[in-house]
């Protein structure tokens, strides 16, 4: 049961990372989508796409969110782990719109969509294709964001 917004759930400190780690997998997408896998911009996109991936897989892990704000992060976590996989009748991408309904919580910029979408693959090849961008601790050759690199994204 969603209790009154007395209680604060662990997802919602973690919101600032996901959608951050969410941005910076969008801005770095093109160059992962079309730079020679052997090349270090490459291995840093991926790098990136791997933040990505942890920040998502916290938010999952965490208990059963309690309060309305912990299952808006919980939603948004849920969709982004499924964007681009829907598949006719899957219930795991009508679990996450339900959700984001329910809880009014919006997708982020730069999602494409969870797969099912009649422009889909339009917007799929656009998304991959271009220039990009990766964040400062990708640039500099790191494996992983660490905390600091959260904290200096949101004071930009």
């Amino acid at each position: 049961m969603i209790s009154a917004q007395t209680t604060t759930d662990p997802h919602v400190a973690y919101r600032h990372r996901l959608l951050t780690a969410y941005a910076w997998f969008v801005a770095s997408r093109p160059i992962e989508g079309s730079s020679n896998p052997s090349l270090s911009a490459h291995k840093a996109a991926q790098a990136v796409n791997r933040a990505k991936r942890h920040e998502v897989a916290r938010v999952l892990a965490l208990p059963v969110p309690a309060t309305l704000d912990g299952l808006r992060v919980f939603g948004l976590a849920l969709a982004l782990s499924l964007e681009g996989t829907s598949v006719e009748g899957d219930t795991d991408v009508a679990a996450a719109r339900a959700i984001l309904s329910a809880t009014q919580e919006g997708l982020p910029p730069g999602f494409i969509g969870f797969g099912d979408e009649p422009d889909y693959d339009d917007r799929d090849r656009a998304a991959w294709t271009g220039t990009g961008s990766l964040p400062a601790w990708a640039r500099d050759g790191k494996a992983a964001p660490d905390d600091a690199d959260f904290l200096a994204e949101g004071r930009a």
